[in-house]
């Protein structure tokens, strides 16, 4: 189940990085890996994707993970979404 969006996320990321129109299964989950790897548990990182089933694919990732999904926002009259998600 995806999150629903909220206008801004409440907390300030740790490090962001921006995933273009990649999905899961064409690189996006590799660069959430490399950027969430160095991040000790409880740091945010913050990621944009035009993508729109990045939504559901990465509430499952986290899932599988045992990563938080922290939220999801979408700017207004903007196509694609920043998530995040809190390290192990």
């Amino acid at each position: 189940m995806a999150l629903e969006p909220v206008e801004r996320h409440p907390w300030p990321a740790d490090v962001s990085f921006d995933g273009g129109d990649l999905d899961g299964g064409n690189g996006l989950l590799l660069l959430i890996c490399q950027h969430l790897d160095p991040l000790v548990p409880g740091q945010l990182l913050e990621f944009r994707s035009i993508e729109i089933s990045v939504d559901e694919d990465f509430a499952a990732w986290c899932r599988l993970t045992g990563n938080e999904s922290g939220c999801r926002s979408r700017s207004a009259g903007a196509s694609g979404t920043s998530s995040s998600a809190r390290g192990r």
